[in-house]
């Protein structure tokens, strides 16, 4: 994947808005779903859901850098003993 900041016509670059309407559409459902669900988690679950979603999210940005790796590698030791 390219970064915006690789691409050609950067910082000059167009886009569409209406995908971008579309995109933030779903994401505003999928993230009121979510809430909505955690909501009713035992706080156990709530943290662990909280370490995998940071852990996802960090391995995604390294993929968008370029910089591969897998969760374990960011979730820290102390995770599985949340209190």
């Amino acid at each position: 994947m390219t970064g915006n900041w690789q691409k050609s016509d950067w910082p000059n670059f167009t886009w569409s808005q209406a995908r971008l309407e579309k995109a933030e559409q779903q994401f505003l459902v999928g993230g009121g779903v979510l809430l909505g669900t955690v909501k009713h988690l035992p706080e156990d679950d709530r943290e662990q859901l909280t370490v995998d979603a940071m852990s996802t999210e960090a391995v995604t940005t390294s993929e968008i850098e370029g910089r591969f790796s897998t969760v374990p590698a960011f979730k820290p030791p102390s995770a599985d003993n949340l209190d």
